[in-house]
């Protein structure tokens, strides 16, 4: 489902209790929050396109042990929750960004890159990271924050 605030779309999976989807939800059922706040939903679409995401996880030395305690189980998690069809890629970052996975894998004679990942520091001293998806040619992100550097 696809909802927008203030045409600025924002993504809903409605699921039941058994991980079933919710297949007829109306704008009426759905209440969003924004740092607490509430916002008004303007549009309430089902959005059926599928879903293709860059999954990057702060693997430094500052979150090391959260990294193992939390995070991979958590990153597991959503990845196994997504969408049939989704595609994905995983990154770490941190000493050594490295992609663990790009899902659905290219097939062995295609040596094409998918993504193109270009790392900076903004003013504000964080790593921000643009992803540019080089067979769609569309920019994935800009100039994100991804890990605030001390």
């Amino acid at each position: 489902m696809r909802a927008i605030l203030r045409r600025t779309p924002r993504f809903v999976h409605p699921t039941a209790a058994k991980d079933g989807e919710v297949a007829d939800v109306s704008a009426a059922a759905v209440a969003l929050l924004e740092n607490g706040l509430a916002r008004d939903i303007t549009s309430f679409k089902p959005d059926r396109r599928p879903v293709s995401a860059a999954i990057l996880v702060d693997r430094s030395a500052a979150v090391g042990s959260s990294y193992r305690l939390h995070f991979v189980d958590a990153v597991l998690g959503f990845l196994k929750r997504l969408p049939e069809g989704a595609r994905y890629a995983l990154w770490t970052t941190g000493d050594r960004p490295m992609k663990l996975v790009d899902h659905p894998s290219h097939e062995p004679t295609d040596r094409r890159p998918r993504l193109e990942i270009a790392f900076g520091v903004n003013a504000e001293r964080w790593l921000v990271a643009t992803v540019h998806d080089l067979l769609t040619r569309k920019e994935l992100m800009h100039a994100e924050p991804v890990v605030k550097l001390i």
